[in-house]
């Protein structure tokens, strides 16, 4: 909504940019890519409504549940996962605190 919609969808653009420049699984992965992503979305936080920041925290909700309903279904399987960026911030830390969730990165399977 004006000046901050402004804001948020300057720097979404800037990501998406990025996100097309690092073109393969090792540039995405690199720490230098990670922390701009990292800095492009805490940055395009801080311009969201508190309607829009209560929608996306609820989607996020929505999504950790589904995953630990997906992983509950079939204990002992591996459960793949792939979301926008934005959502790694917010949901890894939390299935890092599951004690029977145990996260690895694709590249080690």
């Amino acid at each position: 909504d004006g000046w901050r919609g402004w804001c948020s969808d300057t720097l979404s653009r800037a990501l998406v940019r990025a996100q097309r420049a690092a073109n393969d699984i090792d540039a995405i992965h690199a720490k230098t890519y990670q922390n701009m992503c990292h800095t492009l979305c805490q940055t395009s936080e801080m311009f969201w409504t508190a309607k829009a920041r209560r929608e996306w925290h609820e989607q996020n909700r929505i999504m950790l549940e589904n995953i630990l309903l997906a992983i509950r279904q079939d204990p002992g399987r591996r459960v793949l996962v792939a979301l926008q960026c934005q959502r790694v911030h917010w949901l890894e830390p939390k299935l890092k605190k599951i004690p029977d969730i145990n996260l690895v990165d694709f590249r080690d399977l």
